[in-house]
């Protein structure tokens, strides 16, 4: 191999995939770019390269015969897009243009780039390598790598964005960004509009029918994981013939507010889950009180409290029977003239427990039960006092139900049972009616709702004595 030849060959290809050298073996390898003439085939700009291997000639006895004095290089030629024949053709074209005392890689380069159509003319059957799927993925590889680096008007928002922000789909021509794909697919699962038979999103260009991509890899990296699990879901269950819509379901814990995603059957006797287990942290809560996951009747709280106080406060009718339907309504007016009763104000000292950790008592000034002694600056679990070192990282997976599920602390990350305020009166409902308070009077609300509740619970007695007097 003639040094010069390669020194020359590795400064023009520098920082490209085209040239390889083997010193050791006196081997060389040019990857030659292909491209298409449009007219002979539409659909694809760019083919797999043209691998020409070189090799140094080896006569032996016969020095004066090295190239490229005498001999020209050993050529092998090979495309997965090409026959035998073709490429002994194009073999035997190089061959045919070597001269003596002629370097010929860098020619033999360029006269297969430029003339390969030409050298082959008649032998290529263009409808195949249309249709060859190493040449279509091939092209629309570098058909994305052209369309990254330049700039694009989304169709959607009519924001010019850089291509890798923007969705390539070569079916029609028209650009949306990522951003806008992420909106349309939130509103095509909200409302559970795509299908087996119509997995991708349209094309949002006025009168076009194609769609936004056709790949689930790029829906894959503009959904979140939640999403992308919804979408799933939604289409396997359109696959079994069952309309769904998607519920978005917040968690409760302010910490996390992560937002998780829920499908649900259409149709009169079906039912919103009531448990669910964050995505976001390890809690599981109800759906309907969003308090902790529960069996039975869900617990009135200060939350759902509140919220009527503050609607009748507005005058806004509210019809009682429907909004506690989800509650124990003896229960709900226990709570209720508990709150009238306990005034804001005032707090009963709070309990203390020894530390996991260096065994000193502290007291726990909120609803978790993750505490974080002031002494050794080291979580402990408050139910059971055992120290949280264990859970490195996130000593909260102590109270993960899915890590311990027999464990007496799981899912008890909140639990405001412990807290006491006066009488039998919970933090929660001494801590919200105080907060509440500091805005506006309400004990006019809370005596109405009282008497609501218990205009209820008679109408309901009522219809319980009639249904036996008729049984």
């Amino acid at each position: 191999m003639d040094a010069d030849e390669v020194e020359v060959l590795q400064s023009i290809f520098e920082e490209t995939d085209v040239f390889y050298y083997n010193s050791n073996k006196q081997t060389c390898k040019l990857f030659i770019p292909i491209e298409v003439d449009i007219s002979e085939i539409p659909q694809i700009k760019h083919l797999p390269p043209i691998k020409l291997t070189a090799k140094t000639p080896k006569v032996e006895g016969f020095p004066e015969f090295d190239y490229p004095d005498v001999l020209p290089l050993n050529i092998d030629i090979s495309a997965s897009w090409l026959e035998e024949r073709h490429t002994s053709k194009l073999q035997a074209h190089l061959l045919e243009q070597f001269e003596p005392g002629n370097v010929m890689l860098y020619d033999s380069f360029t006269a297969v780039q430029e003339s390969w159509q030409e050298i082959l003319s008649g032998m290529l059957d263009f409808a195949a390598i249309s249709t060859n799927k190493n040449c279509l993925d091939f092209n629309r590889s570098k058909l994305l790598v052209e369309f990254n680096e330049e700039t694009h008007r989304c169709g959607s928002c009519k924001v010019r964005k850089n291509g890798a922000e923007c969705v390539y789909e070569d079916a029609c021509g028209h650009v949306v960004c990522k951003s806008c794909l992420q909106s349309i697919m939130d509103i095509e699962l909200q409302g559970a509009t795509l299908t087996p038979s119509r997995p991708y999103p349209k094309c949002p260009a006025t009168g076009c029918n194609e769609k936004i991509t056709k790949s689930v890899q790029v829906l894959q990296e503009v959904l979140s994981h939640a999403s992308f699990e919804v979408y799933n879901e939604l289409l396997t269950r359109s696959l079994l013939g069952t309309q769904c819509v998607q519920v978005i379901h917040t968690c409760p814990r302010t910490e996390c507010n992560f937002k998780n995603s829920i499908l649900v059957e259409v149709s009169a006797n079906s039912a919103d889950a009531q448990s669910m287990s964050c995505k976001g942290c390890p809690y599981v809560f109800c759906t309907k009180c969003r308090q902790s996951a529960h069996s039975g009747k869900c617990k009135f709280c200060f939350e759902h409290c509140s919220q009527i106080l503050s609607r009748l406060k507005n005058r806004e009718k509210i019809n009682i029977s429907q909004e506690l339907s989800i509650f124990n309504l003896n229960e709900v007016l226990s709570s209720i003239n508990e709150a009238i009763q306990n005034e804001p104000g005032g707090l009963n000292e709070r309990p203390e427990k020894t530390c996991g950790n260096c065994k000193r008592l502290v007291k726990k000034d909120d609803e978790y039960n993750c505490v974080l002694c002031p002494y050794c600056s080291k979580y402990f679990c408050w139910i059971c006092q055992k120290s949280l070192r264990k859970e490195k990282g996130d000593p909260k997976m102590h109270f993960d139900p899915n890590k311990y599920p027999k464990s007496s602390c799981a899912n008890k990350l909140i639990n405001q049972s412990d807290v006491k305020r006066k009488g039998s009166m919970k933090g929660e409902w001494m801590d919200g009616m105080e907060k509440l308070y500091e805005k506006c009077d309400y004990s006019l609300e809370l005596e109405k709702l009282c008497c609501l509740v218990k205009e209820v619970l008679v109408l309901d007695e009522g219809s319980s004595s009639d249904d036996l007097k008729s049984g």
